[in-house]
């Protein structure tokens, strides 16, 4: 069906009107850096760049466990998740690739011309980055994973971008992670700001009282069974 992309919330991720209503569009096959990853908010402007505002093709695939559309989105210029791994912007998301899929091939020759992400050395992929694991010699070519491996994704990080993904209609237009010597926060529009200070999550509204949301550890299992 046709839809209307109303907001790009990260880089493989949109809002969406439909003749049916809205929706939260993840598309199909790519995994784009987080937030708090290098290259991270580039991702979401290469996103931004190809659908925002613009009228696009939408062919559903089923819901992730979020509750967000999984979509092939395509526009006149061609199929948005192909440009994205193309342009070094995002990856072949390779647990769930369809069968002949042509992404691997794009993303190798984005990779050999050292495209986008693939300028930053020691790329670490989303889905490693969210479970907090590093990858270990490859193997033809192929990252493994040693769940020993140091943790890439700082704790806070990990929360930061769980708020995000959780509740998208709040967490509008966010800063990096930000440190001030004492606490790290992250900030979005409207001037709210989440904030991890002395092992405690909070949230600071824009008159500046704060609202505790409790030990930051006790989210760990909750983000973890979620994927970050």
């Amino acid at each position: 069906m046709t839809a209307t992309v109303t907001r790009v919330i990260d880089g493989d991720t949109l809002q969406v009107n439909t003749p049916t209503g809205p929706e939260r569009v993840r598309i199909n096959q790519i995994d784009a850096p987080e937030r708090s990853q290098a290259y991270g908010l580039q991702a979401t402007q290469c996103l931004a760049n190809l659908v925002q505002n613009q009228s696009v093709s939408m062919c559903r695939d089923g819901a992730d466990r979020y509750g967000r559309t999984v979509a092939s989105i395509t526009t006149p210029a061609g199929n948005v998740g192909a440009t994205m791994v193309s342009q070094g912007c995002a990856l072949a998301y390779t647990k769930y690739l369809e069968a002949g899929s042509s992404l691997p091939a794009l993303q190798a020759n984005a990779q050999a011309a050292g495209l986008g992400l693939w300028a930053i050395a020691g790329v670490v992929p989303a889905w490693q980055y969210r479970a907090a694991v590093g990858p270990v010699t490859a193997t033809n070519g192929v990252p493994a994973v040693n769940v020993s491996a140091p943790t890439t994704a700082a704790v806070h990080d990990r929360i930061f971008d769980w708020v995000e993904h959780k509740f998208p209609d709040h967490a509008v237009g966010g800063t990096g992670t930000t440190f001030d010597g004492s606490a790290f926060a992250r900030c979005y529009a409207g001037n709210l700001c989440v904030r991890i200070l002395a092992g405690r999550l909070a949230l600071v509204n824009p008159d500046g009282s704060v609202v505790d949301v409790g030990f930051h550890g006790d989210f760990i299992p909750v983000i973890e069974a979620e994927g970050f």
